[in-house]
């Protein structure tokens, strides 16, 4: 919103009655990126995903304030480098909850396989026991 504010602030210098066809105002690289709510949002999140190359998205806003650049790698640094690598971490961590739990329910199936196999022998010899006296 703030890069938005001095971009919009710059437009209106530029050109008094932001009217969105005049040429003048659409000649300006500014307009590309951050010409709307939208368009600026669109081009940070395009900035941080690979899709827009971040000196593409600063160069317009080098030529309205000199600090602009600054904020805008700023943000960069905070999505790619915070944000970013707080969410994988999440999925990290989740991924690795449930290899954990696949191996605790491979060992209770290998448990209860012995179990049952047991089941099975002691079957067969008391089927196999004809007098009864377990020898």
């Amino acid at each position: 919103v703030l890069l938005l504010q001095f971009v919009a602030d710059h437009l209106e210098l530029m050109n008094t009655t932001l009217v969105e066809s005049s040429p003048l105002l659409q000649a300006d690289p500014a307009w590309d990126y951050y010409s709307s709510l939208t368009m600026t949002v669109y081009c940070l999140f395009t900035s941080i995903s690979g899709g827009l190359s971040w000196i593409e998205a600063a160069r317009p806003l080098s030529d309205i304030n000199a600090g602009l650049p600054v904020l805008f790698c700023m943000y960069i640094a905070f999505a790619v480098f915070c944000v970013l690598n707080v969410v994988t971490g999440v999925f990290v961590e989740r991924s690795a909850t449930l290899a954990n739990q696949d191996e605790d329910q491979v060992a209770l199936e290998e448990i209860e396989r012995r179990q049952s196999l047991q089941k099975q022998v002691e079957s067969l010899f008391h089927k196999a026991d004809m007098d009864g006296d377990g020898q």
